[in-house]
């Protein structure tokens, strides 16, 4: 009675294993990266932020309803104007969570979120969004402000 067929399923699941096992090193790994590159990512998202309501301000400095201010924690980053704001959260496992608030008596809400990711050289990006950098979570924060100034806000 010939075993040869028992040898190889025995095969294919030791091959099997050891490509689950470099499957779960690789998560792993980049989940520390993420967990190490992160704070400095969305700090940078933050200086960011900041630069570019800077320059909004500036360039629209004399319409006080277009003026936009920004606050940053080591954790989150807020737009607010226009009786909005716009928040940034980094949570854990790499995802950013975004919040849109609008109006005054009636609160309307929007929920969306960006993940972080390392490629094979453990750099840090932005998944499913155009700019893979910090500044795609800018252009994430400021994106429902300028619609607004599009619009004749």
């Amino acid at each position: 009675m010939g075993t040869d067929w028992l040898e190889d399923q025995i095969k294919n699941i030791r091959t099997t294993e050891r490509k689950r096992q470099q499957q779960n090193e690789v998560k792993l790994r980049r989940a520390e990266a993420i967990k190490a590159k992160a704070p400095v990512f969305f700090a940078d998202a933050g200086k960011e932020t900041e630069k570019a309501v800077d320059i909004l301000n500036l360039e629209f400095k004399e319409d006080q309803k277009r003026q936009l201010t920004v606050e940053t924690r080591p954790n989150a980053i807020a737009v607010m104007g226009l009786g909005s704001q716009v928040t940034a959260t980094f949570q854990p496992g790499g995802i950013v969570r975004f919040v849109t608030k609008t109006g005054h008596a009636h609160v309307h809400t929007r929920e969306h979120t960006i993940e972080l990711a390392v490629d094979d050289d453990d750099s840090l990006y932005c998944t499913r969004v155009e700019s893979r950098g910090p500044d795609a979570i800018t252009q994430a924060l400021l994106g429902p402000f300028l619609s607004a100034f599009r619009e004749g806000a």
